[in-house]
């Protein structure tokens, strides 16, 4: 990595927007929680493996964390992904039922293959198995998403560190602006479905 990057992304990552989630007494706080949240489109997505999910079907019955990123971001999407790699080696002892799905901002680019590669580099198990899922898709299938999840920016590089955690069955969901460490994540897997 240059050196020109490496401090973009150091200076993108120091100017983020202090995250909603202040603390995990707060998390807990119902105060923090938005009712009944996004409504979920009825979309069809592809993982890593090229196979189709129904979004809808993926949320119900679990908690869920869901992070917008894209293979080629140099500034948010790297330490994001590292910290949903964090929550995915506590999440059997934390928030069992929990499923993490990261949603591409970029599908001309997001291939299965990109998927895959992009996971290959930050060592991410992906799979329902594993509790963490990419997707990616026509951008008619996106589209809906983005703008459920206020994810729509115009273009993949203006996007923002947008995370949601929370349970659609409940209709109950959490979200942040800024990075979000994988404790405090799983704090809020956890106190999603209480």
């Amino acid at each position: 990595m240059n050196s020109t990057l490496s401090r973009r992304a150091v200076l993108a990552t120091a100017s983020l927007a202090i995250p909603a989630w202040a603390t995990a007494t707060e998390s807990a706080n119902a105060k923090r929680w938005m009712e009944p949240g996004p409504h979920i489109p009825q979309v069809s997505l592809q993982d890593q493996d090229g196979r189709s999910h129904h979004l809808s079907h993926l949320l119900a019955g679990r908690p869920v964390a869901i992070s917008f990123f894209f293979t080629g971001c140099t500034t948010f999407c790297p330490p994001q992904t590292a910290a949903f790699r964090d929550l995915q080696t506590i999440l059997p002892q934390r928030a069992p039922r929990a499923l993490l799905l990261s949603i591409s901002l970029d599908p001309l680019a997001d291939t299965p293959q990109a998927l895959r590669a992009y996971a290959g580099r930050f060592g991410a198990r992906l799979g329902l198995d594993e509790r963490w899922m990419m997707l990616t898709g026509t951008p008619a299938a996106l589209s809906p998403v983005w703008a459920a999840f206020d994810s729509v920016t115009g273009r993949p590089e203006d996007h923002l560190a947008t995370l949601w955690v929370g349970a659609s069955d409940r209709k109950r969901w959490a979200r942040s602006t800024g990075l979000v460490a994988a404790n405090l994540l799983a704090n809020l897997l956890e106190a999603s479905v209480v």
